[in-house]
């Protein structure tokens, strides 16, 4: 590898066959090569007399925008070009900069000449577990709309993994209907995402139809409602249990050291009691808990409920 002052007007742009795509400049890069001029040479490709970018796309593109005519690079030549030693250090070149969805672009580009995702993940130094396998694998087939999504800071690299395995058509509705006017996180993204797909599979209706009637349900919509709404479509049954079980303690009163839940989807036929208890009078507070015959009779409620689960 050599480091060479090349012509910017010698580089070939228009050869994107090592492109990771990005949108978004920082300006702070531009600040920085505009003061102390770039640090980190790109990596260019010295093959049939072009120059080929590997990696450093922003770095020139804001040297163009500054009007510089040069550029220090580190250059491969023929001997240097295979195509394991490329993907190698375009990934030591960017690994601090890569999230999880530039990996998984690097691995679609890998996948062009060989398609072995164990190989590719061996060759970043990256673990060959079933978890990388899958993730790297969905990820290196995500379709460019959701990754620019990822890309102008709309979503996460999570939810571009979850999108990417929905039909394209079916994960942009969400995307743009749910997920980022709601500000979904991870965690919301996915189970929203379950229940959508057992409603579809068992009403058999379109995703498009199902998010119409949740936004349509009522004014003042927000992120919980969307999610409990939903959550009713589902499970009808289980929905009006969890609205009986939430009234109840509301009637019970309870002190904030004091918390009574049931088992998932009431799966166990018990209610749970935990008290954290520092001093005497917390210690009271569950003793009149048990000892009033109004509270005491809601607490034969909800242990009714949790068996009957409804």
């Amino acid at each position: 590898m050599d480091i060479l002052n090349v012509d910017l007007s010698d580089i070939e742009l228009d050869d994107k066959s090592f492109y990771i795509p990005f949108i978004i400049i920082p300006p702070d890069l531009i600040a920085s090569i505009d003061t102390v001029g770039v640090i980190n040479p790109p990596l260019l490709l010295l093959k049939s007399g072009k120059y080929i970018i590997a990696t450093g796309w922003k770095r020139i593109n804001v040297c163009k925008q500054l009007g510089m005519n040069k550029i220090n690079s580190k250059v491969l030549q023929d001997n240097e070009l295979s195509l394991h030693n490329i993907i190698k250090l375009i990934y030591e070149d960017n690994r601090h900069r890569y999230s999880d969805v530039e990996t998984g672009q690097l691995a679609s580009i890998f996948f062009k000449f060989q398609d072995d995702i164990s190989c590719f993940l061996e060759l970043i130094g990256l673990p060959r577990s079933e978890n990388n396998i899958e993730r790297y694998s969905q990820l290196s087939r995500a379709d460019n709309q959701i990754v620019d999504l990822y890309l102008e800071n709309k979503i996460n690299p999570d939810q571009v993994f979850i999108l990417s395995q929905l039909n394209l058509s079916d994960a942009m509705i969400l995307a743009n209907r749910i997920i980022i006017p709601y500000r979904f996180n991870n965690n919301e993204t996915r189970d929203f995402i379950k229940d959508l797909l057992d409603v579809l599979i068992r009403d058999r209706i379109a995703i498009g139809k199902i998010l119409d009637d949740l936004l349509n349900s009522g004014e003042n919509n927000n992120k919980d409602k969307i999610r409990y709404t939903l959550k009713c479509t589902r499970y009808p049954a289980l929905m009006r249990s969890e609205d009986k079980f939430s009234n109840l303690i509301k009637k019970l009163k309870l002190p904030k050291n004091i918390n009574i839940s049931h088992s998932p989807y009431f799966e166990n036929n018990f209610i749970e009691i935990i008290i954290r208890v520092s001093k005497e009078s917390q210690l009271k507070e569950l003793k009149d808990l048990l000892e009033t015959d109004n509270k005491y009779e809601l607490l034969n409620d909800l242990i009714s409920l949790v068996k009957d689960g409804k």
